[in-house]
């Protein structure tokens, strides 16, 4: 099978494994929240319309201020998960085998993502333009 690091690091610069986990983390999370405000957006299953406050949530699917609320909470998670890569992948010496995660994984880069995702509104009703996908 091999080392599983070569998986998430096919060039072989000996990332460590909690940065590369970070990073992961944090590129799931920007994915997830963009969905979440997609879904807000398109309101699949009409819970604004039908179950718009949590009192008239949908027994499968919640309610639209219910997924707000998630929305919300995910997006304070994505700003810990931003100081947590940081932390983890930051630039020590040039020995350092983390030293080239800003540059292989363009790390400074997906932190200027996670941080316009948290910043776009949380929809307030369906309708507007659809986010797309920062990849």
């Amino acid at each position: 099978m091999g080392n599983p690091i070569n998986w998430v690091d096919p060039l072989g610069n000996k990332i460590s494994p909690e940065c590369l986990k970070a990073i992961l983390e944090l590129v799931g999370r920007i994915v997830e929240i963009i969905n979440r405000i997609n879904d807000l957006l398109n309101d699949p299953e009409k819970l604004y319309l039908n179950h718009r406050y949590k009192w008239q949530a949908h027994e499968d699917y919640g309610s639209y201020v219910g997924h707000q609320e998630q929305l919300d909470g995910k997006r304070k998670n994505l700003s810990k998960l931003i100081k947590d890569a940081i932390r983890k992948c930051k630039k020590k010496d040039d020995c350092d085998e983390d030293k080239d995660a800003y540059d292989q994984y363009d790390l400074q880069s997906i932190i200027g993502k996670a941080e316009d995702v948290i910043n776009i509104p949380t929809p307030q009703s369906p309708g507007g333009n659809i986010i797309p996908s920062p990849w």
